[in-house]
């Protein structure tokens, strides 16, 4: 089971393969899963979502951009997702065996991964109340004000297994790690570390979420 916030979550932004978390010359890290080309800094990562996930549910509007009335039929979307992921570890098993080539299955492993992503983001439509219910309660008893909220939320999200809170990152975002180029370095200071951070992580909202001004 995960024990990292984005592992399985985050996807390589060279082939669209799971970034998954493990250890680079002792540097917590997330790397591709399908191949060594991308590897970021797993604790910078971590922080940086966190950040941007608190302040969103830290704002008055929250509960009713995350509330679904039309959510769909999740035991349905479940038979479809585990079609689709024995597609792609059939694609896999294939690359593996020498049949193919990754090069080849690409084009038919990023379809298959773009269909997971769009399944898993309407099953997280469907329990996106629930998963997000104590965090939401915690900000409303705290009143209007940012701040409030803000401190509010953070607590309760540091009181949140690892799950529940990995449960929350996927219904709300998805999220493309990217390489921040040749011999780039994150700069030292609180700030900047973030600024790079950004700059290598192409987040999604979800479709119930980016249609109101975030």
């Amino acid at each position: 089971m995960p024990k990292s916030l984005l592992s399985g979550i985050a996807t390589c932004g060279v082939c669209g393969g799971a970034m998954k978390a493990g250890v680079i010359r002792d540097i917590r890290s997330y790397r591709c899963s399908v191949s060594p080309h991308l590897s970021r800094k797993r604790d910078d990562a971590d922080h940086f979502i966190t950040h941007v996930v608190l302040d969103r549910l830290a704002r008055p509007d929250a509960a009713e951009i995350l509330r679904r009335d039309d959510a769909p039929n999740v035991a349905e979307l479940r038979v479809k997702m585990l079609a689709k992921q024995q597609g792609e570890a059939d694609v896999l098993a294939l690359v593996a065996g020498g049949h193919t080539t990754l090069a080849k299955a690409e084009a038919t492993l990023r379809d298959l991964r773009a269909e997971m992503g769009t399944l898993e983001a309407q099953m997280s439509d469907a329990g996106r109340v629930d998963v997000l219910g104590d965090v939401l309660g915690r900000a409303e008893g705290a009143g209007d004000a940012y701040e409030a909220r803000g401190t509010a939320v953070a607590e309760a999200w540091a009181a949140l297994h690892m799950d529940r809170q990995r449960a929350i990152v996927r219904a709300l975002r998805s999220i493309e790690m990217r390489s921040p180029g040749k011999g780039s370095r994150a700069p030292r200071d609180a700030a900047g570390r973030l600024a790079h951070t950004e700059a290598t992580l192409a987040l999604t909202w979800h479709q119930a979420i980016a249609s109101a001004h975030v």
